[in-house]
């Protein structure tokens, strides 16, 4: 069989979701070796993978600073672009390509200067994300919108279109403000400097006006790690295939506090001697610093729904945040909890609307109420929950203590929602049972390198 090198910046999303990918192909009979650039050995060694972490001054995001004067600047922007790049490690990485000699890597689809390389060097390459279609189709609209289509006016064929031109007229413009305000220092110019030196078609294969910032590629294959039923109906592009959801099955609990599992096991026991009582896992991640208002909000629900257990994480940060609010005696804080096991328990999710929560929750068939932070491809991800009625979306800025529990409530009661959801469940037990992701990495093998 094959040897992959699967490589990640090492954010966790994406980390446990292609671990997951790797785990079902190396069962599938192939070698495995992960790396990332910031170091993850943890959450790797619990599938006792091969690891290498690149580790880079710089992430490949950064861009130099502009000192002096702006002509100075433009005059030496060879020379600050290539302070940055030599912080990337890319000699590094070359290296570990020739090490691991891998038959196929899958790369996460934002490390544009390793790929570039990477296929430069004749690697057989295929870009891995959790992000649903990031290109222009018919009848697809913008990712960080919540349009869904066939509903209002931004719905329509036509508006949909319109707003893609909009951005990409909007886009070519920030590109061009860029590169004369930063003298020559900005990403894109990043990025042609490193396919000038490797080697790599900059001009034949970058693709400027898809959805992605601040680029995407024309023919390199972008497997998506969810199922195509779960993004809005439409023709996907080449480039675009669906491998499946990746929900980590062997997540490492490095981060958990000491007597998580004792007090988990303590609050699912109390639960279950009282048959009113319903438990609701809530979700909060980062976003919890940036939003007090929706926090107060979520604290006071928990005291007109005293009869609730609801189990709160906020995603390794601080719990003084949620404490110093006094919350009442059925909400319990957890800085990091083990999602899988608590959603076995759960009766409903509150979340933010990141991909792999949202897979998460589907997989173990618990209705959720979504609310989108209104970062990145967030809109987008509610739109889907809400045209597939796989779940209740709620507004951030809106809802009050009153409309959660509301929302929750009809979480809990809704019949066609909770059909749905079975429904879903079915469609991802089939990617899994049918070796879906499997087969499709077979078939690329199958193509050879610069495919």
């Amino acid at each position: 069989m094959a040897q992959l090198l699967v490589l990640t910046r090492g954010l966790k999303g994406l980390l446990y979701a292609s671990l997951e990918l790797a785990r079902r192909l190396e069962a599938d009979g192939h070698s495995i070796h992960v790396a990332t650039l910031k170091p993850s050995a943890e959450a790797v060694a619990a599938y006792g993978f091969p690891y290498t972490a690149l580790n880079p001054a710089v992430s490949p995001e950064t861009v130099p600073p502009r000192q002096g004067s702006w002509w100075q600047a433009w005059r030496t922007q060879r020379a600050r672009r290539q302070r940055i790049i030599d912080q990337w490690e890319l000699p590094r990485f070359a290296a570990l390509l020739d090490e691991v000699n891998p038959d196929l890597l899958l790369i996460d689809f934002e490390m544009h200067p390793y790929l570039m390389l990477a296929r430069a060097r004749g690697v057989h390459t295929a870009q891995i994300s959790t992000f649903f279609s990031i290109y222009e189709r018919p009848g697809l609209p913008l990712m960080h919108t919540d349009t869904v289509p066939g509903v209002g006016e931004a719905g329509t064929p036509t508006a949909m279109t319109q707003a893609w031109r909009q951005l990409q007229r909007t886009r070519r413009r920030r590109r061009l403000q860029e590169r004369f305000r930063r003298a020559g220092g900005d990403r894109v110019s990043m990025f042609r400097h490193v396919a000038e030196q490797v080697g790599f078609s900059f001009e034949g294969e970058v693709d400027f006006d898809q959805w992605v910032i601040p680029l995407t590629y024309r023919t390199i294959p972008h497997f998506s790690l969810h199922a195509q039923e779960l993004d809005l109906p439409h023709d996907p592009h080449p480039a675009h295939r669906y491998l499946g959801p990746m929900v980590s099955t062997q997540r490492a609990s490095t981060h958990a506090e000491p007597g998580v599992d004792e007090r988990l096991q303590a609050l699912y026991e109390g639960r279950s001697q009282d048959p009113t009582s319903r438990l609701i896992l809530c979700t909060l991640s980062t976003f919890i610093s940036l939003d007090a208002r929706f926090m107060r909000q979520l604290v006071e629900m928990a005291r007109l729904r005293s009869h609730w257990t609801i189990i709160l994480s906020v995603g390794g940060l601080p719990t003084n945040d949620v404490t110093s609010l006094s919350p009442p005696a059925n909400l319990h804080v957890f800085s990091w909890l083990p999602t899988a096991q608590v959603l076995a328990q759960a009766d409903a999710m509150i979340m933010t609307a990141g991909t792999n929560t949202i897979n998460e929750a589907l997989q173990a068939g618990v209705p959720s109420v979504v609310y989108s932070v209104g970062k990145n491809n967030q809109e987008g991800n509610a739109a889907r929950v809400a045209f597939h009625r796989l779940g209740v979306v709620g507004s951030m800025q809106r809802d009050d203590a009153l409309a959660i529990a509301g929302r929750v409530e009809e979480a809990l009661t809704d019949a066609t929602l909770h059909a749905n959801i079975a429904s879903m469940q079915r469609v991802f037990a089939r990617y899994t049972a049918s070796r879906h992701a499997e087969r499709l990495i077979a078939d690329y093998l199958a193509t050879g390198p610069q495919a």
